[in-house]
């Protein structure tokens, strides 16, 4: 079986719910997160080639996390700080797996060539 590789598209700016935001690329970590007051999502690329598959598990993540908070379906736990807690019923799932899967096709590059 051939072993298959992802390709990143390295975007300067992605739209999600009607905001623009910048999307910055870390090359000192491999992590991510997402700021509102700045609109800017940060997607570490430490590891990419090592690994660009858990890079893309990284823009998923926050892409996923931006819609859900955005339609309100994600809550602080003062308990346990940035451990979030997540509540949707299935038709927000829906929208928001939707929205998740055409904003996540702009980060992939499919030319395989």
């Amino acid at each position: 079986m051939e072993k298959q590789t992802v390709k990143i598209n390295f975007l300067e700016t992605v739209e999600i719910m009607a905001s623009k935001f910048t999307v910055i690329w870390d090359k000192e970590t491999d992590g991510g997160g997402f700021s509102w007051e700045t609109t800017e999502i940060t997607i570490g690329i430490k590891n990419y080639d090592i690994d660009p598959l858990y890079v893309l598990s990284i823009i998923s993540h926050e892409v996923m996390e931006l819609l859900l908070t955005t339609m309100g379906g994600r809550f602080n736990n003062r308990r346990t700080f940035d451990n979030y807690l997540f509540n949707f019923d299935h038709q927000t799932f829906e929208t928001a797996i939707q929205i998740h899967a055409a904003i996540l096709s702009k980060f992939i590059n499919y030319n395989t060539n």
